[in-house]
């Protein structure tokens, strides 16, 4: 490219390090992550920004990985194939290992791979001579290939007598997958469990399978699912949604001086990431498992501290720089006034719970999609917690009615939790994507926290299953 302007290069990691040494296949993901297979360093992703996001060497150290053909499939999965096993590894868009396709599956020293995006199959190729190229198969209108979180409603087992007993299916600690072709609503939630806090419990936010991080009256605490605490993070603000969980499970959170500051697991020593500046003051945060920035949630103070209409939701880089502003529609009129708390949907839509203009829904460019408040004009939503299910649906608890709403991810009313289900005086909201449960804290004092089921198996996989 000798002569021509070169810009955007990808060449370094944060800390400096070469990112590639023979980079030999490219492709893309639907979010403009470049996906790059080296046949030295393994498959290397980074983001539209040209920030390094992950290297994939192998499901584990030592697995002998020499990858060569890559392709990204409908549901955002990395397909490489490994020259020295002989096999076609599959991983989610962050990196996490999904499953194998090997010799049971006809592939023999896998080299060039497509995947048809049209008509839903993956093209292998092979190094050898005279060799031919195989396709997937489609049955049932299930798609060609597929990651699921694997949890009592959904199994293995039941999934290799639905696919057929050629297919493989690896068990690994995965993140929340696309899955809208398994599940569907139930016509009622169901009640899990349910365990006291002995406190009010504003805001809640997932670090594993186990433990959550919950807003206290005094401090963030970190508890288990049987309501032991186990650690405590003092300094901080205990208001609204004032804390997130990073993929990698470090705390992310505000502190008493509306710092943003970042815990990491390895050490638990907090550091600030992004520094406020009077007079904005930061209300609630939220990291992005998607891209890793953070979205803030600011609200301008008078000097009577007072709340002003400027209000306002910044999104950050993961280390701290800014990269938008979103505040307006398109009409220039002002979005938020009070950004109470900040989640996102899987395509990157930005939701808030707004304490006066309810939920408001932007998406990735910061274009207002709609707001949501209430299920009719005689009901004004006054919202706290929020959050996104498996399905896209957006959950969020009505301080007033007593209830949870849920709306689909175009913001029209589909149900609502009453006390019926045992809701009293919604707070807090989480959605476990590994479980597929809902998290429900309160307000009150001497409180529980309940844990919901609301998520099944579609009704033709039960009857395919059944026959």
């Amino acid at each position: 490219m000798a002569g021509s302007e070169q810009q955007g290069q990808i060449i370094e990691d944060s800390t400096g390090q070469k990112l590639y040494k023979l980079p030999k296949y490219i492709t893309e993901n639907h979010n403009g992550d470049v996906i790059v297979s080296d046949l030295n360093n393994g498959v290397v992703v980074t983001d539209r920004t040209r920030r390094h996001r992950f290297p994939y060497t192998g499901p584990h150290s030592g697995s002998g990985f020499s990858p060569l053909g890559v392709c990204v499939d409908a549901l955002s999965n990395i397909l490489v194939s490994n020259a020295k096993s002989k096999k076609i590894q599959m991983i989610d868009r962050d990196g996490n290992f999904l499953s194998l396709f090997n010799k049971i599956k006809r592939i023999n020293v896998s080299g060039g791979l497509a995947y048809d995006s049209k008509n839903h199959i993956l093209l292998v190729g092979t190094t050898y001579y005279n060799s031919r190229k195989s396709q997937t198969q489609r049955e049932r209108n299930i798609p060609a290939t597929f990651a699921v979180s694997l949890n009592d409603e959904i199994n293995k087992t039941d999934l290799i007598k639905l696919l057929g007993k050629e297919i493989q299916i690896t068990e690994t600690k995965m993140r929340e997958s696309r899955i809208e072709q398994l599940l569907e609503l139930m016509p009622e939630p169901l009640l899990k469990e349910s365990f006291i806090l002995g406190m009010a419990s504003r805001h809640i936010s997932c670090a594993t399978k186990d433990m959550l991080w919950i807003s206290g009256p005094y401090e963030i605490l970190l508890a288990n699912r049987k309501g032991d605490i186990l650690d405590a993070v003092t300094n901080a603000k205990r208001n609204y949604g004032g804390h997130s969980v990073t993929r990698e499970g470090d705390l992310i959170y505000i502190d008493g001086h509306n710092n943003i500051k970042r815990m990491p697991t390895y050490n638990k020593i907090p550091y600030t990431l992004i520094k406020n500046k009077y007079p904005m003051k930061a209300e609630s945060v939220y990291c992005s498992p998607s891209t890793a920035d953070l979205l803030v949630g600011i609200v301008r103070y008078d000097e009577n501290k007072c709340v002003n209409t400027d209000a306002k939701v910044m999104r950050y880089g993961h280390r701290g720089k800014q990269i938008q502003v979103i505040e307006h529609n398109d009409k220039g009129r002002k979005l938020y006034k009070f950004p109470a708390y900040i989640t996102e949907k899987h395509n990157e839509d930005v939701i808030v719970s707004d304490l006066n203009k309810g939920v408001v829904v932007t998406d990735r460019t910061g274009r207002h999609r709609f707001s949501y408040t209430g299920s009719s004009s005689l009901s004004r939503l006054s919202p706290l917690g929020v959050c996104v299910d498996a399905l896209s649906n957006i959950l969020v608890s009505d301080a007033k009615s007593k209830t949870i709403q849920m709306i689909d991810k175009d913001g029209h009313f589909l149900s609502i939790f009453t006390k019926k289900h045992r809701i009293n005086v919604s707070g807090g909201l989480d959605y476990d994507n590994k479980n597929h449960l809902l998290l429900v804290g309160t307000t009150d004092y001497n409180s529980r926290l309940c844990v919901y089921r609301y998520i099944k198996r579609k009704d033709y996989l039960a009857d395919d299953l059944n026959g």
